[in-house]
């Protein structure tokens, strides 16, 4: 590659203008190398996992051995969309350790990044993310158990279970909307 020109190798026997999200980004790597050591292609399949992630995370929130185990194991069984679909009393049983051991593993993991990762159902991640943003009050809760009405656009059930009115419910509802199920 002539970097001065902006076309690429010859080989192809045409001169071509580059394309920096096929050949690399205009950065310097910080090991010495230049720009043309970049390449966005090979960042993105180097992406670590959301498993890897998690267990990068998972070790420093747990420190006890025994737990990092457990915790590695529900790590291991996440699905694609980051939910957890263990049955947690076999899976105690399995590990031999009781199931408040396991709630409290779990419970840390819960806290790890991605917010919502480790939720068993749709209505728990949607929770986590609100714990976090800090908008799971009285109301959000009652709109989360009751998704349900949500998913039959039943506005009127929704705004006496609550307990808010319309306007109230659209904001709710606007903000269910902006987190994200996966």
């Amino acid at each position: 590659d002539d970097p001065g020109t902006g076309r690429t190798e010859a080989g192809t026997g045409e001169a071509q203008q580059r394309d920096p999200w096929q050949t690399g980004l205009t950065t310097r790597t910080g090991s010495g190398g230049t720009s043309e050591d970049y390449n966005l292609e090979a960042f993105v399949a180097s992406d670590v996992s959301l498993q890897q992630h998690l267990g990068d995370q998972m070790v420093l929130a747990i420190a006890d051995p025994v737990d990092r185990l457990v915790a590695q194991v529900l790590i291991d069984n996440l699905d694609d969309a980051g939910y957890l679909r263990l049955d947690l009393d076999d899976t105690a049983e399995r590990m031999g350790i009781d199931r408040a051991r396991l709630d409290g593993i779990l419970a840390v993991l819960q806290t790890l990044e991605p917010t919502g990762v480790f939720a068993r159902s749709l209505a728990e991640c949607l929770k986590l993310q609100l714990i976090e943003k800090n908008r799971f009050d009285p109301a959000m809760e009652k709109l989360i158990d009751n998704i349900d009405l949500l998913a039959r656009h039943d506005h009127a059930a929704l705004r006496q279970v609550c307990g808010v009115d319309d306007e109230d419910l659209k904001e709710m509802i606007a903000e269910l909307k902006a987190l994200d199920p996966k």
